[in-house]
């Protein structure tokens, strides 16, 4: 898993739009490295705060991270690949942890996969081959039914000693992410994060 928090003037995904070089390589491999030099290219040019990095998960399973978020970047985006597939992932892209002027203390979204338009394979071991030019990041249909959820990010408030006194200036968000088992046509998948 690799995100970032960020502010509205950023975008690392969505669906519509081509991969970066860093979703490719995420959403094809699981490496991090690239994404996360476009994420701290965003930190250098003052549009995101922070990378947030996740180890891996074997489904069905859970674990959690945590980052801080703060007022002038409360924005999350996560994604972590499916695994094994030629480039599918789920994430979230752009989720703002703040409403009506306060902390969302306690914030799940479901999972839905994508594919991220750089490999034209269209099964989970699929030789690699590459999509040129690159097709969109669009919701995966096939082998999944484009409506089921993956697993889910649960965004969970929880404040910093020090930040309680500020009453929701700064906080410290948990992540709970859960992977789910899907019986697929093709066998059994493992969703890994």
């Amino acid at each position: 898993m690799i995100g970032a928090t960020h502010n509205d003037q950023v975008t690392f995904w969505h669906v519509g739009g081509t991969a970066s070089s860093g979703i490719e390589q995420m959403a094809e491999t699981g490496g991090r490295s690239i994404l996360q030099g476009e994420i701290e290219a965003a930190i250098s040019a003052g549009n995101a705060e922070a990378v947030i990095l996740g180890g891996g998960i074997s489904s069905p399973n859970s674990i959690s991270s945590s980052f801080n978020v703060s007022d002038d970047f409360p924005l999350v985006t996560l994604v972590t690949m499916v695994a094994p597939s030629p480039d599918w992932f789920v994430g979230v892209e752009g989720v703002n942890l703040r409403a009506n002027d306060a902390w969302i203390p306690n914030l799940t979204l479901e999972l839905l996969p994508y594919d991220a338009g750089t490999d034209s394979g269209l099964a989970f071991t699929s030789a690699d081959l590459d999509t040129i030019p690159r097709g969109t990041i669009s919701p995966l249909a096939t082998p999944f039914d484009g409506t089921t959820p993956l697993g889910t990010f649960t965004f969970r408030l929880v404040p910093e000693p020090s930040a309680i006194p500020l009453l929701g200036s700064a906080g410290l968000a948990l992540l709970l992410i859960t992977t789910r088992r899907r019986s697929l046509r093709e066998g059994r998948s493992e969703n890994r994060r």
